[in-house]
C-alpha cells in the first residue's frame, strides 16, 4: 500500500471513530466502555488500512489482439493499398523519445528525493518521541527507587519530596509527605482508582500508537478524551 493513501485512510478512519464517540458515547455510556472504544477503535483505524480486503470483484481485461488481427485490420491499409512503413523513426523522433525519457527519469529522481525526506522526518519524529516515553518511564523508575514504599492491597504507595503533584504509574501511586490527613487521603483514593483500573497501561498504549502516527491530529484528540474519562471515574470512586 502506497504511504499517502495508508495516512489518508488513517485520518479517515480515526476521525469517523472520534466522531461517532463524541456524537453517541460521551457521557451517555459508562466509563469503561467510553475507554475500550477509545483505546481499540484508535488501534483499528490504525490496522484497517492495512487490511487488503477487495471491495469491488476484479475488473477483467479485453484479450490483446495478436500480429496476425493487427495486420489483416482494414484500417492500416488505404482503399488503395497505400501501404504505411512500421519500424522506421526518423532523427527527430528519436530525439525526442530521448529528451522525453530523460525527463521522465528526472521526474522519478525528484519524487525520490522527496519521499526520502518525507520517510527521514517521519522516522525521526516518531524516533524521538518513542525516546521520550522510554526516557519518562526511567525517570518514574528513579523516583521509585529513592522514594519511600509503603505496601498496600495490590499496589504500592511511593512517597517522595520530589513529587510536585501526585500521580499513578503501573502498580504505584507516587505523592509527596507535605498534606494534611484528609487531603491525603482523597488523594490516595483518587490514585488507586487509576491503579486499580489499570488506566496508565491504557494511557501507555496509545502514547506508543500516538508516536508512531504523530501525523493524525484525531488520536491527539483521542488521548485527551481518554484522560478526561479516566478522570472522571477517578472522581467518581
Amino acid at each position: 500500500m502506497k504511504i499517502m493513501e495508508y495516512i489518508l485512510e488513517v485520518l479517515i478512519c480515526s476521525g469517523l471513530f472520534l466522531v461517532l464517540y463524541r456524537w453517541l458515547l460521551a457521557g451517555k455510556v459508562g466509563y469503561r466502555i467510553c475507554r475500550a472504544y477509545i483505546v481499540g477503535t484508535m488501534l483499528l483505524a490504525a490496522v484497517i488500512p492495512v487490511l487488503d480486503v477487495p471491495l469491488y470483484p476484479p475488473v477483467q481485461s479485453s484479450p490483446t489482439p495478436g500480429p496476425a488481427a493487427i495486420i489483416n485490420d482494414s484500417h492500416l491499409f488505404g482503399d488503395k493499398g497505400t501501404v504505411y512503413n512500421f519500424g522506421e523513426s526518423t532523427a527527430t523522433d528519436i530525439t525526442d523519445s530521448a529528451a522525453a525519457t530523460e525527463k521522465g527519469q528526472t521526474d522519478k529522481d525528484i519524487r525520490t528525493a522527496i519521499l526520502n525526506i518525507i520517510t527521514a522526518v517521519y522516522c525521526l519524529t516518531a524516533t524521538a518521541s518513542i525516546v521520550l516515553i522510554l526516557f519518562n518511564i526511567a525517570k518514574i523508575r528513579r523516583l521509585r527507587r529513592s522514594a519511600r514504599l509503603t505496601p498496600m492491597e495490590g499496589w504500592t504507595l511511593a512517597e517522595n519530596e520530589k513529587v510536585q503533584t501526585p500521580f499513578s504509574f503501573l502498580r504505584t501511586v507516587y505523592m509527596g509527605f507535605n498534606y494534611a490527613p484528609s487531603e491525603r487521603l482523597m488523594i490516595i483514593t483518587h490514585e488507586a482508582s487509576h491503579v486499580r483500573h489499570r488506566h496508565s497501561y491504557e494511557r501507555l498504549a496509545l502514547s506508543v500508537l500516538r508516536s508512531l502516527l504523530w501525523f493524525n491530529p484525531f488520536l491527539w484528540m483521542a488521548e485527551k478524551d481518554l484522560r478526561e474519562v479516566q478522570e472522571w471515574e477517578a472522581d467518581r470512586d
